[in-house]
């Protein structure tokens, strides 16, 4: 597979490097959408429509293996881009978004998390023939793979593809303590003097409380300074036979293991948020939401980019994930010089601590950033 790598261009029109917006906006519910929900979606979606509205809106479905069709283990999430973080602005304080969003229920089961992404502190590539992520709405300058040089060709190269790479480490001040003891006990020479902190699990579907709401509004003025971003995307809808059968046999295993440790595992990994979700189409009538399982993204907040760094270099199913796709998509492989159809796309974005805000307006325990509030208070 050929990969172009797009990266946000700093151009006369982005001379001040002015960051573009990136907000996730969900409505948590259940198997099928209630009445309350419909029109919590609805109104999202007329919002989005209104002056200085985002320039693309994608819907994704988040899904959690529920007790029942009522178990509130669905998120539809609205992941909405601005170009301009002025329009932005301008939308988020005019009288309309006000007063839809100061007038939801204190059970409303709304959430929000919205972040100003640097062209400096951002990256994105892609091997899609369509543009996603936050490259639909920026000018891109786009990069071939065969014009990069070899020492910068290796998975996992983000960092130096940064534009801020050589004047900022990105750093948290936070190790999680699962990812310490991992160090300590592989005896690396050079541990980050951090503070260490404990990372939550996901809700368990098992789990007799994973309906529980905390009413009213938790709010999140910021985040922690360097925490990281990444999106990644997969469609699957164009592949062949072939291809199928070589992903089923010799790929999926080892991406479904390291999709599921980043989730089940998130201290291991340094892992503040995961969300897998897959695209989706809402119908006419709002009553229920249909997921296309051929296109998925994940969602995923890390403490910071030497989280993420560590996390990939140490797992194994990731290691053997990127062995056996490289190996089958080079050029000599079954599936190199253009025969493998799997588009794949990632972007990541590291935060300042005010580049990140966030609001959970009657959420289940566990939604997003909720559970770190005392954390990102102090920092």
């Amino acid at each position: 597979m050929t990969f172009k790598l797009p990266l946000l261009a700093t151009k006369e029109a982005r001379s001040d490097d002015s960051p573009s917006v990136l907000a996730l906006f969900g409505v948590q519910h259940p198997e099928f959408l209630t009445p309350l929900k419909r029109n919590s979606i609805a109104a999202l979606r007329n919002i989005f429509a209104l002056e200085n509205g985002p320039g693309h809106v994608q819907i994704v479905l988040e899904s959690r293996q529920p007790r029942n069709s009522s178990s509130i283990c669905n998120t539809t999430i609205f992941q909405a881009f601005w170009f301009s973080s002025t329009d932005y602005e301008a939308w988020w304080q005019s009288a309309s978004v006000s007063s839809f969003w100061n007038s939801l229920k204190e059970d409303a089961g709304v959430w929000r998390e919205i972040m100003r992404i640097s062209p400096r502190r951002f990256m994105h590539a892609t091997g899609s023939t369509k543009k996603q992520g936050l490259a639909l709405v920026p000018e891109l300058a786009e990069v071939e793979y065969a014009n990069i040089a070899p020492q910068q060709k290796y998975w996992g190269i983000y960092r130096e593809r940064i534009s801020d790479h050589e004047s900022d480490d990105f750093e948290s001040a936070f190790i999680s303590q699962a990812q310490r003891k991992e160090m300590e006990e592989k005896e690396v020479k050079t541990i980050p003097d951090k503070k260490t902190v404990v990372l939550q699990g996901p809700p368990s579907s098992t789990d007799t409380s994973i309906d529980q709401i905390r009413l009213g509004r938790v709010v999140l003025p910021h985040g922690i300074d360097n925490m990281l971003y990444v999106w990644e995307f997969q469609d699957y809808s164009q592949m062949t036979e072939q291809e199928k059968e070589i992903w089923d046999k010799h790929i999926n295993g080892f991406v479904r293991g390291w999709m599921n440790s980043l989730d089940k595992e998130r201290s291991k990994h340094g892992v503040l948020s995961f969300r897998n979700t897959a695209l989706t189409q809402i119908d006419d009538g709002l009553t229920s939401t249909s997921p296309e399982s051929q296109i998925t993204s994940q969602f995923v907040f890390y403490l910071d980019l030497a989280a993420f760094e560590y996390s990939g270099k140490s797992t194994r199913d990731h290691f053997k994930a990127r062995m056996a796709f490289e190996k089958h998509h080079k050029d000599s492989g079954a599936l190199g010089m253009g025969k493998g159809r799997t588009q794949l796309s990632v972007e990541v974005g590291i935060l300042r601590k005010s580049d990140f805000e966030a609001e959970y307006i009657g959420c289940l325990d566990g939604t997003g950033l909720m559970g770190y509030k005392e954390l990102i208070d102090a920092a």
